[in-house]
């Protein structure tokens, strides 16, 4: 059988309620273009105990889809699934995309025409953001333009971003040369275990890709839809939590680049950490989580002074809250 040009990679645990439009979405591409023999769909389910493997093997049944099915017979954290849903993969190049996201219609067609340019081992995209609507979805970019990055030019790219998606933090927009990723795989079993549990595991092979010599392309073209509150980390109580799970960045910059990089990306997260979600994040915050809360605003300079947030009563930082809400609807 040929191998594939592109592997779809996706990662899953309890998400059959949306897998199935996933999986579509890449299939109608597919049957569309006649791509049959140059994409496969990867799917690495984490132990789900829903009705995730009911849906995949609905698609199994699909003769003409080129469909790899892995089921872990426990729970092996996101990190540990993100790296098996690429080693189950055949194709040169492997692309992650979240199992409740949905494909855009010309995403495929795209990455195949950017990865004939053998120049670059790594591809960034945008996405379209929705709720319940894909007619209604709005553009979100990392940044305007294209860029291309290498570990000479990394610190460069970072002081551009305002988002922490321009740098991995978001998985769906991301493809990248198989063979690359497993090199880091090989050579850094020791450092990739230190970095297991952080969440962002994807992104130490990554930039340690970029820091081997490896060249990435940005371009601000959408190739996903992604659906808009559905993270857990977006319950209420989890928005402290957010914030600092990508504060799991810095140590994994350190161990990569040294200083120079953990800082700038240090400066991103505090551009990225604007006052109306710091002011979210205390609304809902466990009586138990405040001092620690206060301590991470002063250790990392969220602010210069965390008695500005500290002292806003709830009821006012509601109040804000809304009204910084509809102002953002109607600038959109």
């Amino acid at each position: 059988m040929e191998k594939p040009v592109l592997s779809v990679c996706i990662p899953t645990y309890n998400r059959g309620e949306f897998l199935d439009k996933t999986i579509e979405s890449i299939v109608k591409q597919i049957r569309e273009l006649g791509l049959n023999n140059q994409v496969e769909i990867c799917i690495s389910d984490n132990a789900s105990t829903d009705n995730t493997e009911e849906v995949v093997n609905r698609w199994l049944n699909e003769k003409d889809i080129r469909i790899v099915y892995h089921k872990n017979q426990t729970n092996l954290g996101a990190d540990r699934n993100f790296i098996k849903v690429i080693d189950i993969a055949n194709g040169e190049y492997c692309w992650f995309l979240g199992s409740d996201d949905i494909a855009k219609e010309d995403s495929i067609l795209i990455i195949l025409n950017h990865i004939e340019n053998k120049q670059f081992d790594i591809f960034l995209y945008d996405r379209l953001n929705f709720v319940s609507d894909l007619s209604k979805s709005r553009l979100e970019s990392w940044k305007n333009g294209e860029f291309e990055i290498n570990k000479n030019n990394l610190k460069e790219y970072i002081s551009y971003l305002d988002k922490l998606g321009g740098l991995f933090s978001y998985i769906s927009v991301i493809v990248f040369k198989k063979d690359k990723w497993m090199e880091i795989i090989k050579t850094k079993k020791e450092e990739i275990e230190k970095f297991i549990g952080t969440q962002y595991i994807h992104s130490y092979i990554l930039l340690s890709m970029i820091e081997a010599g490896s060249f990435m392309k940005y371009t601000n073209v959408p190739i996903v839809y992604n659906r808009l509150g559905n993270s857990v980390f977006l319950e209420k109580r989890n928005y402290f939590k957010r914030i600092k799970l990508d504060y799991n960045y810095l140590p994994i910059a350190r161990s990569i680049f040294g200083r120079e990089i953990e800082e700038a990306i240090k400066e991103l997260l505090k551009r990225k950490n604007t006052i109306p979600k710091l002011l979210r994040a205390k609304y809902f915050l466990e009586s138990a989580e405040q001092d620690e809360f206060y301590k991470f605003l002063t250790d990392y300079e969220l602010v210069k002074n965390p008695l500005i947030i500290k002292l806003f009563p709830n009821p006012l930082i509601k109040l804000m809250l809304t009204i910084y809400a509809q102002m953002k609807k109607q600038r959109t």
